[in-house]
């Protein structure tokens, strides 16, 4: 009788604990199992899902990503990290989905990341200035065509499964390297491009207020051109920006 009323002491404060924070700790194999529910339910994916999704290609990416063991085990160990892991619902609800993406997107190979670029260099034509800001350059997938969005989210999966094995993004190139790295860039657009060429790329990213509609893109369109024609090493060191 003493041994039950000490171990109901001792445990009471857990309890309590679990009460307040909502549940007991999760374990892996329940995680597994929730997800398992929630990779066949349309309206559990959707949940995940944060703006639009036309086509449901969103929906379906998390479907794929959450069927993957080794993404399962970096979301589970990204909330035990995080200290949130007291249930399913609040461990999707890390950021796990960006952490992966960048952590991938830096490891990816550079025949990939030429890849991606590529796709980027080909949308540049369609965005507004807004979407070309040189300090958040980002691109909004949902508002692509269906067989854009679709190459996007192909890369985009492919990054997150690489995220989730991958230990942290590589180490980033040195100042002096990134310099040298620039300095080649700016030789093979003087290469590329005329006099008066560079000065209508260069105007909208350090003057703003005195480009034309759509100078920030074109700019970017052919800073990419010229950034995709350097030596492979030079390539590799730029890229380190693609987080």
């Amino acid at each position: 009788m003493k041994l039950n009323i000490t171990t109901t002491t001792m445990l009471w404060p857990l309890i309590v604990s679990c009460l307040l924070l909502g549940g007991c700790i999760t374990s892996r194999e329940e995680f597994n199992k929730d997800l398992d529910a929630i990779v066949e339910k349309p309206a559990s994916l959707h949940q995940l899902v944060t703006g639009p999704d036309p086509d449901g290609d969103m929906s379906r990416l998390y479907r794929d990503l959450l069927l993957d063991d080794a993404v399962r085990k970096a979301v589970y160990d990204e909330a035990v990290k995080q200290g949130v892991n007291w249930s399913t619902d609040r461990m999707l609800a890390t950021n796990w989905y960006n952490t992966l993406h960048s952590r991938g997107l830096s490891n990816l190979p550079l025949a990939q990341k030429q890849a991606i670029l590529r796709e980027v260099s080909g949308v540049l034509k369609r965005l507004d200035d807004n979407s070309c800001n040189p300090r958040s350059f980002k691109i909004d997938v949902t508002t692509l065509p269906p067989a854009e969005r679709r190459r996007f989210l192909d890369f985009f999966e492919s990054a997150i499964k690489l995220g989730a094995t991958c230990e942290a993004p590589i180490k980033e190139p040195s100042k002096a390297e990134m310099m040298v790295a620039i300095v080649a860039l700016i030789a093979k657009g003087k290469e590329k491009y005329s006099d008066h060429e560079l000065v209508e790329i260069i105007t909208p990213l350090s003057e703003p207020k005195d480009a034309v509609k759509g100078g920030k893109c074109k700019s970017f369109e052919k800073i990419l051109e010229a950034l995709l024609e350097l030596d492979p090493k030079y390539q590799q060191t730029l890229l380190g920006f693609m987080k």
